[in-house]
């Protein structure tokens, strides 16, 4: 019994031991400065100031300032952080692409009013005929993006590509507005002959607070075919017509990556 006894004081000694020496451990480990992080305050060390200069800080350089609690969970609703949307749903704003930046666009369109069936067509997201448009925009500089542009044919005949070059020219930091120029062509393909023309565009609109987006502007094509009829069966020939239209877009913008967008576009003029 006794050596029992002695044994079991032995396991019981040497597991408190074990825990003393966890819990010192555990001390230290957290009285250490994580990679990176801020240096223990105490005498001699300055609150949030390092306890020695780094190895490679100059002497008598300033100290270096260490931000304790930096307030990362903020950063994803940072404006900055998001990509900068060039449109609202079809027509576009006057902002460009961030620079060095790559944009995926992906949008639809149906042929059916919103107002007449709403419902069968669930707002538009199922209706039939739906064409679906792919794009891509890079920004070269600044203010000065460029992008491509392919639209399905749906119940169309064709496939329309587009390429446009957009420079803004006016910012709204230093002017009233953002005003921007757009320029290119458009391919019309489909099987038989096929037609292009060129673009021009002219965007404007003003940002309140981050909030509230409204904008217009003016639209020229030369050869607008998509509004015209384009069955070359029977040698019925593609009409080509050219088109001019003013925009008008307001956006509500609940959170970075929310937004609630109208737009509507008038056409004023077309002709042969």
């Amino acid at each position: 019994m006794r050596d029992r006894g002695g044994w079991v004081r032995g396991v019981a000694v040497a597991a408190w031991l074990g825990a003393v020496g966890a819990l010192g451990l555990t001390s230290l480990a957290a009285a250490q400065p994580p990679p990176g992080g801020p240096a223990p305050s105490g005498p001699g060390h300055a609150p949030g100031a390092p306890a020695h200069p780094p190895a490679s800080q100059p002497a008598g350089a300033e100290p270096v300032e260490v931000i304790e609690n930096p307030q990362v969970y903020t950063l994803w609703i940072n404006p900055e952080n998001w990509a900068r949307i060039d449109r609202v749903i079809n027509v576009g704003n006057a902002r460009a692409t961030r620079r060095r930046t790559l944009q995926l666009v992906i949008d639809h369109r149906t042929f059916e009013p919103l107002q007449q069936h709403a419902f069968r067509d669930l707002v538009g997201f199922d209706a039939g005929g739906l064409k679906i448009g792919l794009g891509l925009r890079y920004g070269i500089l600044d203010g000065l993006d460029v992008g491509a542009y392919r639209l399905s044919n749906g119940i169309d005949a064709f496939d329309a590509y587009q390429f446009d070059l957009k420079l803004r020219f006016l910012d709204q930091r230093t002017h009233v507005v953002d005003a921007a120029v757009r320029a290119g062509g458009t391919w019309f393909s489909q099987q038989g002959p096929t037609r292009g023309g060129g673009l021009v565009q002219l965007l404007v609109h003003h940002d309140f607070a981050a909030r509230l987006l409204v904008g217009t502007g003016l639209l020229y094509h030369s050869s607008a075919s998509e509004y015209g009829d384009l069955v070359t069966t029977n040698g019925l020939k593609i009409q080509n017509r050219y088109a001019l239209a003013v925009p008008a877009l307001l956006e509500w913008r609940f959170q970075s990556f929310l937004a609630w967008d109208v737009e509507a576009v008038f056409n004023v003029a077309e002709g042969t």
